[in-house]
């Protein structure tokens, strides 16, 4: 299914902390993810946040982006919810017509159909949307990790794969700038306001499975949490 809102419909925001060698296969994942979607990437603008890197993580991620609708910007924040905040600002105040606000991270690789899937869910009626995680390897830890992760029936909440519109955005006040579980604290105040939330068990992006993150009690601190205890009960 195709989509012809005007440019620029989408914000698609990608916090980032010296994530040099992985930042160019983010940007690219979600460059054909706007291709399957809309066709070019004229209707998309990709706001990068680099916060405090000292690595090449600017400089590849301008020379991917030159030449589209989408920037990289640079800040000192070290936290998390605060660069994803400033990136949604940037590209509001750059483009105020965006309905929909798409978040993922530094070490993520979205699919192909990454925003059809949030555009749909926008067409359907809700204000908030939120995707599942895979690790890009593989290994018994990872496996059992995976295992009781797709057997959790609780709702699952990962800033690599959500999304709002900019409604919504604006009538909580923005994202949480905390340094960790803003995706979290986001994901509450969306449904104190009462917007209609979609959990997406189907559609997943694949993030590193590191364990020591970038966030002090983000992602990664659950697996290294996870893979202490397996260690232990080996």
């Amino acid at each position: 299914m195709s989509f012809s809102p005007s440019p620029v419909s989408i914000l698609v925001v990608v916090p980032a902390h010296n994530e040099e060698d992985s930042i160019g296969q983010t940007i690219e994942s979600v460059q054909n993810a706007s291709l399957r979607t809309f066709g070019d990437l004229n209707h998309i603008c990709m706001i990068v946040v680099c916060d405090s890197c000292t690595d090449r993580t600017q400089s590849v991620a301008e020379a991917q982006l030159s030449g589209t609708t989408s920037l990289v910007t640079s800040v000192s924040f070290r936290n998390v919810g605060m660069s994803r905040d400033h990136g949604v600002k940037v590209g509001l105040a750059m483009h105020n017509r965006a309905f929909w606000i798409a978040f993922t991270d530094a070490d993520t690789r979205v699919d192909a159909d990454w925003l059809t899937r949030q555009v749909h869910s926008h067409a359907q009626g809700h204000d908030g949307y939120f995707g599942r995680v895979k690790f890009d390897r593989a290994g018994d830890l990872l496996m059992d990790f995976g295992l009781r992760y797709d057997a959790q029936t609780h709702k699952r909440i990962h800033g690599a794969n959500m999304g709002l519109s900019t409604t919504a955005y604006l009538c909580v006040g923005g994202i949480p700038r905390l340094t960790a579980h803003e995706d979290k604290v986001l994901a509450e105040s969306l449904e104190e306001q009462g917007f209609d939330l979609k959990w997406d068990e189907i559609a997943t992006v694949h993030t590193s499975a590191r364990t020591v993150g970038r966030a002090p009690e983000g992602f990664a601190a659950t697996l290294k949490r996870f893979a202490q205890s397996y260690v232990l009960a080996m």
